[in-house]
């Protein structure tokens, strides 16, 4: 028994794995987002589409949010969207071209929106500490 415990805790400390799963459950998400997406779930995209902030060292932040953009919009979530457009307004390693479409874009979207998500949502839950509502995304 000592021995399986000793062969457990070597193995166990294999980053290799843990980056495996992780790469294929952030392709996941993506994929999943994007599905959830096009089949009119948008709130459950967006939802989706929130959990990849953990994924920026594999999935290219450009990648990751467009899609928040993409399906906050769709949500009517524009607090949300503004955030995401900031967040590729400020990413160096997009082109200046591509900075230029995006800054144009927020401007066209945030000119007829107000970059504020709506105040009752389904997507609030409650604390279970104290009962208090909570965002998921906060």
């Amino acid at each position: 028994l000592d021995s399986l415990v000793e062969q457990d805790k070597a193995s166990g400390s294999d980053r290799s794995l843990d980056m495996s799963w992780k790469g294929a459950e952030a392709y996941h998400f993506l994929l999943l987002a994007q599905r959830q997406l096009y089949d009119g779930y948008q709130q459950e995209a967006m939802r989706t589409a929130l959990r990849l902030r953990e994924y920026e060292s594999i999935i290219s932040i450009e990648e990751i949010y467009s899609l928040i953009a993409l399906t906050a919009f769709y949500s009517r979530f524009y607090g949300q969207c503004s955030k995401a457009f900031i967040k590729l307004q400020n990413c160096t390693s997009l082109s200046e071209a591509k900075t230029k479409e995006i800054n144009k874009l927020a401007l066209a979207v945030f000119t007829r929106y107000t970059p504020a998500d709506p105040g009752k949502s389904g997507l609030s839950s409650p604390c279970p500490s104290c009962g208090a509502g909570c965002k998921e995304w906060d």
